[in-house]
């Protein structure tokens, strides 16, 4: 039996709710089933501006704003999961 590592866990973790945020934050389809018109996220915002108020600048702009975020959010991540692989692996060669 392999030995329980929690450190892995970990990183398991956080990769599995990278993946979660990014494919939630961008997801349409879900919030429209689930909340119809009334329930609004920034994908249903940017779908409104662009094809009901034909407002595409602003519609560009949330888009950005949410490719923004997203970005930011695997980049700090990946950040946040380098340092700890740095850490651990910098002690095992100690």
């Amino acid at each position: 039996m392999a030995a329980h590592r929690p450190a892995a866990d970990r990183a398991r973790i956080l990769s599995g709710s990278l993946i979660v945020f990014a494919l939630s934050a961008s997801a349409f389809a879900t919030p429209a089933l689930i909340g119809g018109r009334r329930l609004k996220v920034v994908a249903t915002a940017a779908y409104d501006e662009f094809l009901h108020s034909m407002n595409w600048p602003m519609g560009a702009a949330i888009a950005v704003c949410l490719l923004v975020l997203n970005l930011g959010t695997v980049a700090l991540y990946s950040r946040v999961v380098e340092r700890r692989l740095k850490r651990r692996l910098g002690e095992a060669a100690s």
